[in-house]
């Protein structure tokens, strides 16, 4: 029985296998671009090259899946989604054994990218077609299902990747990712479902604006790897800016009321925006910095880093699932969530840069759990609060640039902080360091950048709510009639 006292349709058998041959698949591809976070020392090691490069593998697939969201749409057109999803597979096959035929970091690299187009293509849509799958009395338990997935695939390609990596070689990995692979391109055969989607059209701006700041991102991530003409970087930095100042000036004088970029002269969805940004950048951070953190800066194993991560995780999810029913049983408002989720993310960073010469692997549990619990607090008051009483094209619009932007500042902002690592480390030791990051000064000095930047977007979220903003009162100086 539903709410209204109606009997509740049943789920089909058909929806049901549909619904978890999609959300299968979609777990092991979510796997597989978690799981590198925690190989990133032994990746390190193996190949011999700086920190800076390395963590391409990361934070490039992050900007990446941004450029999926405009093309997503586009992609489904392609054909029913049955057949998108199988296509999405084996692209993520093909970039899977890529990154185990070769030993070379620059295919590992190249199969990494490829493995997010594959994420990037299909993660997007997963929920929404869930959602259509399944019957409307079903339509509640979606949200809640899709966090207990995300949370469970979370702990899971922390542990798993921890223990293959202390016992064998990081390629295990990634065998165990073909095979899961395989097995889902398999289950796939018993899809039944034929859905299409003809009438979405393909945003050519949104796309290059995607691909200019890509590029740009490698272009900061790349400007210590010396394998790399000057010349190439240059030249893609110069193109990456140039694209999106292109797109900039398109909306603005082209586009006009129709322009994307005109929400961000709501004062509000710029700085929830931001906000949101930063939680992401903060847990990428732990995931990723972190880790090299307690592996080369105080030298604890593969396996005890793997699991110290499992706090954080389970605190950060624990947010998101907890803490809207237990702030609304408080009744406390998403903006004063807001507040209180930046000041716990920047009270954690800070005890974080002031003890980053003397904590101890517990001490790390603590410091990164009460971190991911602002990021949690963050996480759904964010998005709630910058879509509210939105609806319709107006709301996947908004959505869709809230989520590009996340993706792309976050992933900017970790490329930044290890270029940042890697070169204080190797000022300090009076030359280079491939393969090895040995001091502590340089993660202080990192963490306590991070610090910085969450105590500054404490600073401007503290001005929501209130009458006039900063940037209101100058409109008002300006325009006293308005």
């Amino acid at each position: 029985m539903d709410k209204s006292g109606h009997k509740a349709k049943p789920i089909a058998k058909s929806e049901s296998i549909n619904a978890i041959v999609f959300v299968s698949g979609m777990v092991v591809m979510l796997f597989s671009m978690l799981a590198t976070m925690v190989m990133l020392p032994d990746i390190l090691r193996v190949n011999d090259i700086g920190i800076a490069s390395v963590q391409l593998v990361n934070t490039i697939p992050v900007a990446l899946i941004a450029i999926m969201y405009p093309i997503g749409s586009a992609w489904l057109r392609l054909g029913s989604v049955r057949r998108m999803y199988q296509i999405s597979l084996l692209i993520f096959l093909v970039g899977t054994v890529l990154m185990l035929a070769s030993k070379a970091f620059a295919w590992i690299f190249v199969g990494k990218i490829i493995q997010a187009v594959s994420f990037g293509l299909f993660f997007p849509i997963v929920i929404p077609l869930v959602r259509v799958l399944l019957p409307n009395n079903y339509q509640g338990y979606v949200g809640i299902g899709r966090k207990i997935v995300i949370s469970v695939t979370f702990g899971l390609s922390i542990i798993i990747p921890g223990i293959l990596v202390s016992v064998a070689d990081w390629r295990f990995v990634y065998y165990l990712v073909l095979a899961l692979a395989v097995l889902a391109l398999v289950t796939s055969i018993w899809l039944t479902t034929e859905l299409e989607v003809h009438k979405l059209n393909l945003d050519w701006y949104s796309i290059l604006l995607s691909i200019g700041f890509l590029g740009f991102v490698w272009s900061v991530g790349s400007s210590l790897v010396k394998a790399v003409p000057l010349e190439v970087k240059t030249l893609v930095f110069i193109g990456s800016l140039l694209l999106i100042i292109g797109y900039i000036i398109y909306n603005q004088y082209v586009l006009k009321q129709k322009s994307s970029l005109r929400v961000f002269l709501n004062v509000k969805f710029s700085v929830l925006t931001f906000n949101s940004a930063v939680a992401a950048m903060s847990m990428m951070a732990v995931l990723t910095i972190g880790v090299l953190y307690l592996e080369q800066g105080l030298h604890y194993s593969v396996f005890l880093t793997s699991l110290s991560l499992i706090p954080s995780v389970a605190v950060f999810f624990g947010g998101v699932f907890f803490g809207t029913k237990l702030s609304n049983k408080l009744k406390i408002s998403r903006l004063t969530k807001n507040k209180i989720g930046s000041a716990i993310l920047a009270t954690g960073w800070l005890i974080m840069a002031i003890f980053a010469s003397s904590l101890n692997l517990v001490a790390f549990i603590v410091i990164s759990s009460l971190i991911e619990l602002g990021h949690g607090i963050l996480a759904i008051a964010n998005r709630k609060e910058v879509l509210h009483k939105q609806k319709g094209a107006t709301r996947r619009k908004n959505r869709q640039t809230f989520d590009q932007c996340t993706f792309y500042l976050a992933s900017l902002g970790v490329t930044v902080l290890t270029v940042l690592l890697q070169q204080i480390t190797e000022s300090e030791v009076g030359g280079t360091l491939p393969g090895t990051l040995a001091s502590l000064s340089g993660y202080r000095a990192v963490f306590f950048i991070i610090f910085v930047i969450t105590i500054f977007n404490w600073a401007i979220t503290m001005m929501l709510g209130h009458p006039l903003t900063f940037i209101e009162t100058l409109r008002s100086k300006n325009h006293p009639n308005k």
